[in-house]
């Protein structure tokens, strides 16, 4: 059997517990889109649901970020 690599996708479930959030939140983070505050999923095929890229992760926490005083 040949050795799998780690995927760099992630379940809407993993995402969210990653964060924090609801899975609800997720969802309509991804409702949003990028351009609205939201992230990027992807659907490969219709059984295995959506699957967001780990590096969504730090672009979406980087753009929560609140600088002190403002």
């Amino acid at each position: 059997m040949p050795f799998k690599q780690p995927t760099q996708l992630m379940t809407v479930s993993e995402f969210a517990k990653q964060l924090g959030v609801s899975r609800q939140h997720v969802y309509n983070l991804i409702e949003r889109g990028p351009d609205e505050g939201g992230i990027t999923a992807y659907r490969f095929g219709y059984v295995r649901g959506l699957r967001i890229h780990r590096t969504e992760v730090e672009r979406y926490i980087g753009e929560c970020r609140v600088d002190a005083g403002k």
